[in-house]
């Protein structure tokens, strides 16, 4: 969770930045355009960290660390096609024609 509020405090920092350099007129028009254009940027940098590589990187620190799930065989494309027909056979299918029309 530290590194989604990472990334959520990175984000309100850079909005309050980008809010403090337009209200202060002592950062001039180029350089205070320059600033806010830095900090927009870094607010999207912030956004995508917290947003998805931070969730993406504790999910795989669990299939990393956990013991039970690392032991788990996948199953193989044959067993799910034997159990597909297993329940195709189980359950009776009712007759449906379709229609062409030209």
């Amino acid at each position: 969770m530290l590194l989604v509020e990472g990334g959520c405090i990175g984000l309100c920092v850079n909005i309050f930045v980008i809010y403090g350099v337009q209200r202060v007129k002592t950062f001039g028009e180029s350089f205070g355009k320059i600033c806010i254009s830095q900090c927009s940027a870094n607010c999207g940098n912030a956004a995508v960290f917290g947003m998805l590589v931070a969730p993406i990187t504790m999910m795989l620190i669990v299939l990393i660390f956990n013991k039970e799930l690392r032991s788990m065989k996948p199953r193989s494309h044959s067993s799910t096609m034997m159990d597909n027909n297993k329940q195709q056979s189980t359950v009776t299918q009712p007759n449906v024609t379709t229609a062409v029309v030209y």
